[in-house]
């Protein structure tokens, strides 16, 4: 019932947020979109943990995601560089990143964050959470290597294993 109910809080800002139009009528379709989705999304099963994660703590994921933009612009930036370099210096690379000690919901989110950043993608990721990655430079690859990603990830994850044995 608690992810039902941030399911439809989730919903209706969504709502709000994007139509930007408060008449009754547009209410109403917000009201039946709304209601639609959650019965769907019950009949399907989805309405759970993996599917709405609760356990991730909206301040601890809201530093992440401010973290994470701010080395996806830096990332821009040194891509922007190499693209506009005469030389063009790059040295495609294929390394491997570990993601261990992260649930299957951080595993996928270590994979994405590490595809939305520019100059590197995740071509594969192993149920270990393995991470295979290709970048533009060896030095974003070391870079990945070393970086604080992962520890971010479980940092976020960890928040909620430490409240939940509370």
């Amino acid at each position: 019932m608690r992810h039902t109910l941030y399911l439809a809080l989730t919903l209706v800002a969504l709502w709000l947020s994007l139509s930007g139009f408060f008449t009754p009528l547009m209410l109403a379709f917000g009201v039946v979109s709304v209601v639609t989705v959650l019965f769907i999304s019950h009949q399907m099963d989805v309405v759970d943990e993996e599917g709405h994660p609760l356990h991730l703590r909206p301040h601890r994921l809201l530093l992440f995601w401010v973290w994470l933009l701010k080395k996806m612009v830096i990332a821009n930036l040194e891509v922007a560089r190499i693209v506009l370099s005469p030389s063009l210096p790059i040295s495609p690379t294929i390394t491997r990143v570990s993601a261990s000690g992260l649930s299957e919901v951080g595993r996928v989110t270590f994979a994405n964050a590490i595809t939305l950043t520019p100059g590197s993608l995740t071509v594969a990721l192993t149920a270990e959470g393995e991470a295979t990655v290709h970048t533009l430079t060896q030095t974003t690859a070391r870079d990945l290597a070393t970086s604080t990603l992962q520890q971010r990830l479980a940092a976020v994850e960890q928040g909620w294993q430490a409240e939940e044995g509370d």
